[in-house]
């Protein structure tokens, strides 16, 4: 289950860096 869950959260933390170097 953790495995399915961290492309999920690596996603988010991309999308958050983006946001904030915007």
């Amino acid at each position: 289950m953790t495995v399915r869950i961290t492309p999920s959260l690596l996603s988010l933390a991309m999308r958050s860096s983006k946001l904030r170097s915007l």
